[in-house]
């Protein structure tokens, strides 16, 4: 993870655990689960821990700018981002369907959130089905 305010970059860990098929492994953590990496595990001479991502401010800036005009109503979406010499931060992907294993984010925020946002589907539901049901009458009536 990176902390988002200072660009300072803690232990790498991996969620490939979660990638995996098939009922046998719905409950089996991986031998990735919980570990973590000071130095990059593809990259020996590269270290993670205690690096600072001094570009973190416009990677976050090019992040919050891309949710708000690409995705303004979905809650929670994880950007895959570039640092490039020629364009500087760049996006590579986005996941709608991110996991929350790893993430940094305000959980109490998300939590809140996502209640109220169920608390309303199921008031348009309630309502849409009260809609129905008067529909219904009428062209039992008529």
């Amino acid at each position: 993870n990176i902390d988002p305010s200072t660009g300072r970059m803690s232990a790498g860990r991996s969620n490939q655990h979660w990638y995996q098929l098939g009922l046998k492994h719905m409950l089996r953590l991986g031998d990735t689960y919980g570990k973590t990496w000071s130095i990059h595990p593809d990259a020996p001479t590269k270290k993670i821990e205690g690096r600072t991502l001094t570009e973190i401010r416009p990677v976050c800036a090019l992040c919050t700018s891309a949710h708000a005009k690409l995705l303004p109503d979905v809650p929670l979406v994880g950007w895959d981002v570039a640092l490039t010499r020629e364009k500087g931060a760049v996006l590579l992907e986005l996941n709608i369907s991110c996991n929350l294993f790893l993430g940094q984010y305000n959980r109490k925020q998300y939590s809140d959130f996502m209640w109220k946002y169920m608390v309303a589907l199921e008031e348009d539901a309630r309502a849409i089905q009260e809609a129905q049901a008067r529909e219904a009458a009428q062209d039992a009536d008529g």
